[in-house]
């Protein structure tokens, strides 16, 4: 529910739905809802300019997957960081989780969205030799 919430850009009803998922989640031991609950918080949070607190939850999301072997939501979540890193000119750690996004949505025969990251690591303005973080 939050998910969708997010997507229409309900960010406040969005945000309490994914808190309470994320709590009942963990209630339960339930991991990969709470992988999935702190992803849409991270994409709540970059999409409200809160993007250290989206590379909180999304670094969290990504342990949690990478713990369970779900590559396949490893790539979509590492694709979110990405995002969250280049929004604060992180360029370096940007290029680094997107390029390993693309290495999974390759792998898994993904095309479109490989292609799609393929485009942000292209946009990257990062000057050779820089990075601000």
């Amino acid at each position: 529910m939050g998910w969708f919430a997010a997507r229409l850009g309900e960010f406040d009803t969005a945000r309490d739905h994914c808190r309470a998922a994320l709590t009942l989640n963990r209630h339960h031991h339930h991991t990969d809802g709470e992988a999935a609950a702190l992803d849409s918080l991270g994409l709540i949070a970059h999409r409200t300019d809160d993007h250290r607190q989206a590379v909180d939850h999304y670094r969290h999301a990504l342990t949690l997957r990478r713990t369970l072997g779900h590559t396949y939501q490893v790539a979509g979540t590492l694709d979110g960081l990405g995002h969250a890193h280049a929004a604060l000119r992180q360029h370096h750690r940007a290029r680094q989780v997107w390029t390993e996004a693309l290495e999974l949505y390759r792998a898994q025969g993904r095309n479109t969205d490989a292609r799609h990251v393929q485009q942000q690591l292209d946009d990257l303005d990062e000057p050779a030799g820089t990075d601000p973080d």
